[in-house]
């Protein structure tokens, strides 16, 4: 295996370009000492926090908007986490 595909020293896992936004969240939040400082419940929530407010603003914003508003089934509709456990659209208020 290579050195450093994933920006691991070890090389383990390959690098896949859809998760350099989460790869570089959880640097920051290692750097800030968080990662092993909180419950990984909340760890998780701050990371996923982090990523959708940085790669996607404008549906962050929109989000927030609506849950001001109650508008919840707006909210219910747009995103959810399915039976599965995969997300479908943001699945966090923000």
């Amino acid at each position: 295996m290579r050195s450093g595909t994933c920006g691991c020293q070890n090389g383990l896992f390959n690098h896949h370009p859809g998760f350099d936004g989460s790869r570089r969240v959880l640097a920051e939040m290692l750097e800030e000492g968080l990662v092993l400082s909180l419950p990984p419940a909340e760890a998780v929530t701050e990371a996923l926090r982090r990523e959708v407010l940085r790669y996607y603003p404008k549906e962050a914003a929109e989000l927030k908007k609506q849950e001001r508003r109650q508008n919840f089934a707006w909210v219910a509709e747009r995103y959810r986490v399915n039976r599965r456990g995969y997300a479908h659209g943001l699945v966090i208020g923000i």
